[in-house]
């Protein structure tokens, strides 16, 4: 993993976000049980950032398939925010994040 790769990964720690892979970068951050956001660098600076809210409640339902197999289905309402942003040189992934949050996660 690069130096700036390692850099990034401290400064989403620091944010409080879970580190879930290294290659590409992948974290992702629960406000609560209902509002994560999850959020991907790769090498070149392109940050994808994802934020989920459940809107409604899961309901569960049980379906038979033709076959005869049963199967328990969940289904959910979200509402999902995406925002891309490619570093530049001499920004600060951590101002960065901090700015997205502050402007999407209202």
């Amino acid at each position: 993993m690069t130096n700036q790769v390692e850099q990034w990964a401290r400064a989403l720690e620091q944010l409080r976000f879970d580190i879930t892979r290294r290659e590409p970068l992948q974290a992702i951050k629960e406000y609560d049980a209902h509002h994560a956001a999850h959020i991907t660098v790769d090498v070149s600076g392109q940050i994808r950032f994802t934020l989920t809210r459940m809107i409604g409640d899961t309901r569960g339902e049980k379906r038979q398939s033709r076959a005869g197999r049963a199967y328990q289905v969940f289904v959910e309402q979200n509402a999902i925010t995406i925002a891309h942003y490619r570093l530049r040189e001499g920004d600060d992934l951590a101002m960065i994040m901090n700015e997205i949050e502050k402007e999407i996660c209202i």
